[in-house]
């Protein structure tokens, strides 16, 4: 969080993320491209990018020091899950709409 004074002299607090580009395809995209090849993901795919995903959900969520609480993620859809192009790792994106936890 980052301290700003408004008019009437009170400390307010606003919170921040920084977000990395990814370079990349979302999944909806390639969920699209396999629909019209006739196939989808296997059960082994599905596996691993829940688990890539599911282990940032719990690092946002948990973390905590004294200026900042975790995060909740109020938008997971496959439009803001990306497969980078350098090592074909799926990252979460778009923390715009997050919540603070607690």
């Amino acid at each position: 969080m980052s301290p700003s004074v408004n008019n009437s002299r009170k400390l307010q607090k606003f919170f921040y993320l920084v977000q990395q580009y990814i370079e990349g395809n979302d999944l909806l995209k390639e969920l699209e491209q396999r629909k019209k090849q006739g196939k989808g993901f296997s059960e082994a795919e599905v596996l691993e990018i829940l688990k890539e995903i599911l282990g940032v959900l719990k690092y946002t969520h948990d973390y905590s020091d004294a200026r900042a609480k975790g995060v909740i993620h109020r938008d997971i859809k496959p439009s803001n899950i990306i497969c980078r192009n350098q090592d074909k790792k799926y990252y979460l994106i778009d923390f715009g709409a997050v919540k603070e936890a607690g």
